[in-house]
């Protein structure tokens, strides 16, 4: 599947008007910042995302689209 601006923008979107949370919306721009800042692995990322989404499965679910099917191989 190809994932396009429009997705991600949407996407980004969704977060920040469910997480209503400033702290946690900056919390989660940060963990992806930090993907390609630091280096971090996908798997990394991930865990980080499912402790902020923690409360929202939904969002969860559309965060994997995001990642690369192979993510355990990294």
């Amino acid at each position: 599947m190809s994932i396009n601006f429009a997705d991600a923008f949407n996407f980004i979107t969704k977060v920040k008007t469910k997480l209503q949370n400033d702290h946690a919306y900056k919390s989660f721009l940060d963990v992806l910042n930090s993907y390609r800042k630091e280096n971090k692995s996908v798997a990394e990322i991930y865990q980080e995302v499912c402790i902020i989404f923690k409360d929202h499965p939904d969002l969860l679910v559309d965060f994997s689209v995001f990642l690369p099917r192979n993510m355990g191989e990294e």
